[in-house]
């Protein structure tokens, strides 16, 4: 599989070439849509550094707070382990958010953490 991020007329012009050039080996499925970069890789530190301190405060692990503020904000699913033990498992995971998607998000955690447990970005 090929990802093309296309900005300008020559990138354009490369993926026109390439596919003019590419042998037809079976059904090829060709998607274009507007490009969202994925989350950055600063906004992701924030957003651990900001877990870190929190939990530490709250007595808990920087990971259970994440999973947590996952649930709430994105919605759950319980599920039953063979134990009989009842987890919350989130419907969606911060890694697949793109940059806007997680920013909202880190409003949500932050507003949460300060409103809820008295911790401040």
């Amino acid at each position: 599989m090929r990802t093309w991020v296309i900005e300008n007329e020559q990138q354009r012009d490369r993926l026109a070439l390439f596919l003019a050039r590419m042998p037809i080996m079976g059904p090829q499925e060709v998607t274009v849509r507007e490009y969202v970069p994925k989350r950055t890789s600063p906004q992701n530190a924030r957003h651990w550094a900001l877990l870190t301190e929190a939990a530490k405060h709250i007595g808990c692990s920087a990971e259970d707070l994440h999973e947590d503020l996952l649930c709430q904000h994105y919605g759950f699913d319980e599920i039953q382990l063979p134990s009989g033990r009842i987890v919350r498992k989130p419907l969606k995971r911060s890694s697949a958010r793109n940059v806007k998607e997680f920013a909202i998000f880190m409003e949500f955690c932050e507003s949460f953490l300060a409103t809820e447990l008295g911790v401040w970005a």
